[in-house]
C-alpha cells in the first residue's frame, strides 16, 4: 500500500453514490409495474450463473427512506438514481401509472428534505419487454416512446430534479445486450446491432426536446469510455484498436457533437433518415464520462467476424471482476477526448465524419501553458514510472488539484465547434473541441449556487449554435391538436373534390357536349392530359415549395401554406375557366391547369404531415387526411347532381367549395419560415436531378414507392373498371345506380377502418404488419370479385376493398413520412412518392382493357389484381427502417 498522502479535492467537488433500479429496487410486479427485459432475461433458466433476479434484490421499493438516511449519513451530496421505465409506463406506452410516479415523487422530496441532490437518469438498460416484443431498440419507435416517457417523468419531477441524464452507457446495452447477448435482452446481432446504436441515440435527442419544454434543470447523457492500447505497433494492431476506438469510443460521441458517425462504420444508408443527425445533437449541458479501465487490443484472427481482438492488459491489479485497476487510464481518457478532432488524408475534405488520431510527442506543437480553463495539450509531468501495479494511483487528481478540471454545481458550457479554433489548418482539418471556461452573465452569476467555483465541468455541453436547426426543418415532437386535424381534413376534402368531381361527373358531360361522336376517346385524352400535368407537376411544386422564402410586409412566411393558398385559388380560377369552355383544345387547357395548380396545392399538404406531426400521431393523423379522397368523391358528386345543376354551375360550385374549405387551414394554421441560408439551392438542373432518389443511396425509399405503386395499381384494376363490371359481368339492371351504391359502400368501410387502423399503428409502433393485412384484405375482395360476380358478392367486395383500402392509406401515409431522405425536401420527395399515386390511374386502363377482351374477362383482371396488390402489400417487409 502506497504512504504517499492524497492530495485534497477542490472546493465544490461533488461527492455522490449511484445505483440502477433493476438492481435495487424490488417490487417487481408492486403498485402496477410491468416487465422489463431485464425480468425477462433474469428469469430464463441458464442465462443468470446463481438464478439471480430483481424481484427483490434491495427491496428499495420499501425501504428508501432507510436508504436516503444511510446516503444522508455518509455525507454525500447528490444521488443518481435511474427511473425504472416500467414502473411509470407498464407496457412502454399509453398512460402513466400514478403509483410509480409516486414512488420518484416522495423520493426526490426525501433527498432534498436530506440535503441531497437528485440526479435522474431515465434509461438504466430496463426496456418495458412489451416494446422489446415490438423490436426494441431496433425498432425506431422505440425512440418515440422514449421522449414520451421522459415527458411523463418530466411533468412530474422537473421541478426538483437538479440533473437530468437521459440514457446510461448505451454502449454496453448495444454491444452486450444487442450485439453478444451477455445483457438482457440477450440478442447475438454482432454488427447487425447498430440500429439499436441509432435509435438510442435518437431517443436520447428526442427526449431532450421533451425535457427542454418541461425544466430548466441540466440534462446530460452518460458514456461509458476505454482508453485504447493497441498491443503493438503494426498497421494491423493500429487498425484493430482505431476500430475499436471507433465502435466504443466514437460511435456515442461524435453523433452528439454534431459530427456524423464514425466513417469506419457500414452503417445501413436507410437507417439514419432526415433530420436524424441533428435531432441527436441536440445541445445538452453535460456530458457524463463513466470510466472502468482501459482496453488492451490487437489485430484479430483471420477468421474472426470482429476487425479486433481484444487483449489483456498485463502488470496491474486486477478487480473482483477481472478489470485493471488504472487509475492513469481516467487522465489519458479525459485529456484524448478534448485532443484534436481530424481524420486521415482522403479525398472529401468536406465529409462530416472524424478520426480522432493518436497523439504522438513528435506532432504536438507548443500551445498555451495550462490554467484553471483549459485542459494540457499533454498530459501533466510526474515523477518516473515505479512498480506498475501501483502506478499512478492518484496521478488523475492531478487535474482536479492544479485547477484543470473543475467539478461542482455549475455546469459549464465547453464544447466549442468553430472554424477559427482550428489549429491544424491542413486540407483536411476539420473541427477542434477545446475545453474552454463561459463568462456568465449577470443574472446568471447571482445564480449561481456559493459552494461552486469557476471551472469546467469534466461534463460539458456542445454549443447550442453549433447544431441549431430552424424549425421548418426540426423533427416535429409536439401532438397536433384537434381543431389542427379538421383543419387539414377540409382542406384535404376541398382538393379531392376537385380532383374527383370534374373526372366523374362534369367532364364526362362537358365532353360529350362538345363531341359526342367521339367521346370516350376524347375523354381518355383530356384526362390522361391531366395526369400526365399532375405526374409532374406534384414533385416539381414540392421542391418550389421546399425552398420557398417570402416575405411580406417585413413578415417571414412559411414555405407551405403559401402554396395551399395560391394553388387554392388558381385552381377555382382554373375551374371557372375550364367551365367556359367549347373546344376539345379548350378543356384539356383548363383541365391541365386545374391539376397543376391543384397538385401545387395537394404537395404542401401532404407535407404538412412529417412538418407538423410526430411520428408517434401520424398514423391516426393521416387516417383523416386519407378519408377525404373517398369522401370527397361522394360529396361533389352529390353536389354537381342533386344540389345544383347545370355544367357551369357544377364547375363554380367545386371552386367555391375548394376555397371554402382550403383556406381557413392556410390563414389559421402556423406555418414555419425558412431562414434563408438553410434553403436548397435554386438551379434548374440540381432541381432536376433532385427528383431522382437512388435506390441504392436510400432502399427504404425505393420500396416504399414500389409497394405504394402496386397497391395502387391494384386498386386502380380493382376499380376503375366496376361500371363495366356491373353491367356485362353481373348483368345489374341498373348499372349507374349499382356503381353509386358499391362507392357509398367502399367509402364506408374506408372510413371505418382508417382512423382506427392509424391510432393503432401509432400505439403498437408497427407500420408493415397493418400494410400486408390490408393487402390480404383487398385481395381477398378481389378474388370474390373474379369468383362469384353477382350483386350481393359484389356489395361483400366493396365493403372489404373499402376497408383493408383505409388501413392501407392511413398506414402507409405514416410509413412513407419515416423514409424520407431529408427534411430539407419534404414536399419534393412526398411528390416524387405522389407518382406512384398517379401512375396506376394512367396505366389501370391500359392495362385493364386488353385482360378483359383477350386474356379471360373480369375473372381474369380480379385475380390479376389480387396478385399486385399482394405482391405489393409483401415487399413492405424489404422496408428495414421501419417495423
Amino acid at each position: 500500500m502506497t504512504t504517499e498522502p492524497l492530495p485534497e479535492f477542490p472546493v465544490g467537488f461533488r461527492w455522490g453514490v449511484s445505483t440502477s433500479a433493476y438492481q435495487i429496487e424490488g417490487g417487481a410486479t408492486a403498485a402496477g409495474r410491468g416487465p422489463s427485459i431485464w425480468d425477462t432475461f433474469a428469469h430464463t433458466p441458464g442465462l443468470i450463473a446463481d438464478g439471480s433476479t430483481g424481484d427483490v434484490a434491495c427491496d428499495h421499493w420499501h425501504r428508501h427512506a432507510e436508504d436516503v438516511a444511510l446516503m444522508a449519513g455518509l455525507g454525500v451530496s447528490a444521488y443518481r438514481f435511474s427511473v425504472a421505465w416500467p414502473r411509470v409506463r407498464p407496457t412502454g406506452n399509453g398512460p402513466a401509472n400514478p403509483a410509480g410516479l409516486d414512488f420518484y415523487d416522495r423520493l426526490v422530496d426525501d433527498l432534498l428534505a436530506a440535503g441531497i441532490d437528485p440526479v435522474a437518469t431515465l434509461y438504466h438498460w430496463d426496456l418495458p419487454q412489451p416494446l422489446q416484443d415490438a423490436g426494441g431498440w431496433l425498432h425506431r419507435d422505440t425512440a418515440a416512446r422514449f421522449a414520451e416517457y421522459a415527458d411523463l417523468v418530466a411533468a412530474r419531477l422537473g421541478d426538483r430534479v437538479k440533473l437530468w441524464i437521459t440514457l446510461n452507457e448505451p454502449f454496453i446495452h448495444m454491444s452486450l445486450g444487442y450485439g453478444t447477448g451477455e445483457h438482457a435482452p440477450g440478442r447475438t446481432l454482432l454488427f447487425d446491432a447498430f440500429p439499436a446504436a441509432h435509435h438510442q441515440l435518437l431517443g436520447h435527442g428526442l427526449a431532450v426536446a421533451a425535457l427542454r419544454a418541461r425544466t430548466t434543470s441540466p440534462i446530460a447523457i452518460a458514456n461509458n469510455y476505454s482508453p485504447v492500447r493497441p498491443a503493438g505497433d503494426t498497421d494491423a494492431d493500429l487498425a484493430a484498436a482505431h476500430a475499436y476506438d471507433s465502435l466504443h469510443n466514437r460511435l456515442f460521441t461524435d453523433p452528439l457533437l454534431g459530427l456524423g458517425y464514425p466513417d469506419i462504420l457500414d452503417l445501413d444508408p436507410a437507417l439514419v433518415r432526415g433530420d436524424d443527425l441533428a435531432v441527436i445533437a441536440a445541445p445538452i449541458d453535460v456530458l457524463g464520462v463513466n470510466y472502468y479501465n482501459p482496453t488492451g487490443v490487437r489485430a484479430p484472427e483471420a477468421d474472426s467476424p470482429l476487425p479486433f481482438e481484444l487483449v489483456e492488459l498485463a502488470d496491474y491489479s486486477r478487480t473482483a471482476f477481472g478489470w485493471p485497476v488504472a487509475p492513469d487510464g481516467l487522465r489519458e481518457l479525459l485529456t484524448g477526448l478534448r485532443g484534436p478532432v481530424r481524420r486521415p488524408g482522403a479525398p472529401d475534405p468536406g465529409h462530416r465524419e472524424r478520426l480522432r488520431l493518436r497523439r504522438r510527442t513528435r506532432c504536438r506543437r507548443p500551445g498555451p501553458r495550462p490554467g484553471p480553463d483549459r485542459l494540457p495539450r499533454r498530459p501533466p509531468a510526474g515523477p518516473a514510472r515505479v512498480d506498475r501495479r501501483r502506478r499512478g494511483r492518484h496521478r488523475v487528481l492531478r487535474l482536479v488539484t492544479a485547477g484543470q478540471l473543475g467539478v461542482g454545481g455549475g455546469l459549464h458550457q465547453a464544447f466549442r465547434p468553430r472554424a477559427r479554433r482550428l489549429r491544424h489548418r491542413d486540407p483536411h482539418a476539420q473541427v477542434v473541441v477545446r475545453l474552454v471556461a463561459r463568462r456568465r452573465d449577470p443574472a446568471q452569476r447571482r445564480r449561481r449556487p456559493r459552494h461552486t467555483r469557476r471551472g469546467v465541468a469534466a461534463v460539458t455541453t456542445i454549443d447550442p449554435m453549433s447544431a441549431s436547426l430552424p424549425a421548418a426543418l426540426a423533427e416535429p415532437t409536439v401532438p397536433v391538436r384537434r381543431s389542427w386535424i379538421a383543419l387539414i381534413f377540409a382542406a384535404n376534402l376541398g382538393v379531392w373534390m376537385a380532383f374527383f368531381t370534374p373526372i366523374q361527373v362534369l367532364l364526362p358531360q362537358q365532353i360529350e357536349r362538345i363531341a359526342p361522336g367521339d367521346k370516350e376517346a376524347m375523354f381518355a385524352v383530356v384526362t390522361g392530359l391531366g395526369a400526365l400535368a399532375a405526374v409532374l407537376a406534384n414533385p416539381l411544386a414540392g421542391a418550389l415549395s421546399d425552398r420557398t422564402c417570402l416575405r411580406l410586409g417585413g413578415r417571414e412566411l412559411g414555405r407551405r401554406h403559401v402554396w395551399t393558398a395560391g394553388g387554392a385559388v388558381l385552381g377555382a380560377l382554373a375551374l371557372l375557366l375550364l367551365a367556359r369552355q367549347d373546344t376539345i383544345a379548350g378543356v384539356a387547357v383548363g383541365w391541365v391547369a386545374a391539376q397543376v395548380c391543384f397538385n401545387a396545392m395537394l404537395a404542401s399538404l401532404t407535407a404538412g404531415i412529417p412538418d407538423r406531426v410526430p411520428v408517434f400521431q401520424r398514423g391516426g393523423v393521416s387516417g383523416w387526411v386519407g378519408i377525404p379522397q373517398s369522401l370527397g368523391l361522394v360529396l361533389g358528386a352529390v353536389l354537381v347532381t342533386a344540389v345544383v345543376t347545370g355544367n357551369a354551375a357544377g364547375y363554380a360550385t367545386i371552386a367555391l367549395a375548394v376555397l371554402l374549405l382550403s383556406l381557413p387551414f392556410a390563414l389559421l394554421t402556423a406555418d414555419d419560415p425558412l431562414p434563408r441560408e438553410h434553403r436548397p439551392a435554386l438551379r434548374p438542373r440540381a432541381l432536376l436531378a433532385s427528383m431522382w432518389i437512388s435506390p441504392r443511396r436510400h432502399p427504404d425509399f425505393a420500396w416504399a414507392w414500389l409497394t405504394r405503386f402496386l397497391v395502387q395499381l391494384g386498386n386502380a384494376l380493382g376499380t376503375l373498371y366496376l361500371l363495366y363490371f356491373l353491367a356485362d359481368g353481373v348483368r345489374y339492371p341498373d348499372p349507374e345506380g349499382g356503381l353509386l351504391v358499391l362507392i357509398l359502400l367502399y367509402t364506408l368501410g374506408m372510413i371505418l377502418t382508417a382512423v382506427v387502423s392509424g391510432r393503432l399503428s401509432d400505439r403498437s409502433g408497427r407500420r408493415k404488419v397493418y400494410v400486408i393485412t390490408a393487402g390480404l384484405v383487398m385481395a381477398v375482395a378481389a378474388l370474390l370479385l373474379a369468383a362469384a360476380p353477382v350483386w350481393p358478392m359484389a356489395m361483400v367486395a366493396a365493403v372489404l376493398l373499402g376497408a383493408g383500402y383505409g388501413v392501407y392509406l392511413s398506414v402507409d401515409a405514416a410509413l412513407i413520412t419515416e423514409v424520407l431522405p431529408a427534411a430539407t425536401n419534404r414536399a419534393k420527395d412526398l411528390g416524387v412518392i405522389n407518382i406512384a399515386n398517379s401512375a396506376p390511374q394512367v396505366l389501370g386502363p391500359a392495362l385493364s382493357a386488353p385482360i378483359v377482351v383477350h386474356l379471360g374477362g373480369y375473372p381474369t383482371l380480379y385475380a390479376v389484381t389480387a396478385a399486385v396488390t399482394l405482391v405489393g402489400s409483401a415487399l413492405v417487409v424489404k422496408i428495414r427502417g421501419v417495423a
